[in-house]
């Protein structure tokens, strides 16, 4: 496990620094290799680690951006009035 990590955390890291900047790229790294940890046992090798583990990416990334959205699209009574609508 330690051998994978230090073998693809740069990568990882770099492109959610790429999409998402640096201090929410390094929650999602972690909580990426969190996932890597939980799921090795069911990775079957269909297919290489590398593209199985941006497969975890790609969920992580897809998860906080729609989380971001939905936070942004949240009424906020306080925020505006019944006439700026």
């Amino acid at each position: 496990g330690e051998a994978l990590v230090e073998r693809h955390y740069a990568s990882v890291d770099r492109l959610f620094r790429f999409k998402v900047g640096e201090q929410q790229a390094q929650d999602l790294t972690q909580a990426t290799f969190e996932a890597v940890q939980v799921a090795l046992p069911r990775f079957r090798g269909d297919c290489g680690f590398r593209t199985w583990l941006f497969g975890i990416v790609r969920n992580k990334l897809l998860g906080f951006m729609r989380n971001r959205f939905r936070d942004e699209q949240r009424f906020d009574p306080d925020a505006s009035s019944i006439a700026d609508l």
